[in-house]
């Protein structure tokens, strides 16, 4: 059987620690939604937040793309 050096399993532990907190969290992000004619949502600043967005009956974080595009578009 192959083992890792403990270093190396501490590190992907640490990674996994720091990263799991940042994958919720809010955002400055600039979105810009393009047509296959013309920009349908100019480039904007936002920034994200943890209130999920709620469309037809399905949730989704308001961290991810959908949170910021709600964001842009103030849910149109």
């Amino acid at each position: 059987m192959k083992t890792s050096p403990p270093g190396v399993l501490a590190g992907i532990v640490a990674a996994i620690a720091l990263a799991a907190p940042a994958l919720g969290a809010p955002a400055n992000v600039t979105v810009r939604v393009e047509g296959t004619s013309a920009t349908l949502v100019p480039e904007t600043a936002v920034t994200t937040t943890t209130t999920p967005v709620l469309r037809d009956g399905h949730d989704c974080s308001g961290t991810s793309a959908l949170g910021a595009l709600d964001a842009v578009t103030a849910g149109a």
